[in-house]
């Protein structure tokens, strides 16, 4: 077992934020000391802080996360696919954005160009 300054050096994880993840019921520590109040993590929990990590980097919130977690562990899995199929719609419709932003638009490029040489020879005239 860790204690709440071992563990979060392992996950590279402030205590702080340990502390917010058990206050919130998304992580809870293995066991607490009565005497000392010190929080204790077992080694399988490196790998929950490693996988919770991993869903904010995908955008999902603190608690879409515990939801998930949760039913995952009910549904065994099911929920979990779900997610992850709403998730990659959702970060291929911004990729498909992004590309088209990238993308000249050759029919934008041209009502440009016109009204640039509307505004111009109203100038001249």
């Amino acid at each position: 077992m860790f204690t709440i300054g071992q563990f979060s050096r392992i996950c590279r994880v402030p205590p702080k934020t340990l502390r917010y993840y058990d206050e919130i019921g998304l992580l809870k520590q293995a066991q607490i000391n009565t005497s000392n109040q010190y929080r204790y993590y077992f080694v399988k929990q490196i790998f929950l802080v490693r996988e919770i990590a991993l869903y904010k980097e995908m955008g999902l919130s603190l608690e879409a996360i515990k939801n998930l977690i949760s039913e995952y562990e009910t549904e065994k899995g099911e929920q979990f696919l779900k997610l992850l199929a709403s998730q990659k719609e959702r970060i291929e419709g911004e990729i498909l954005i992004i590309g088209l932003m990238k993308k000249p638009n050759k029919h934008l490029l041209i009502i440009f160009i016109q009204r640039l040489n509307f505004f111009r020879f109203f100038k001249f005239c």
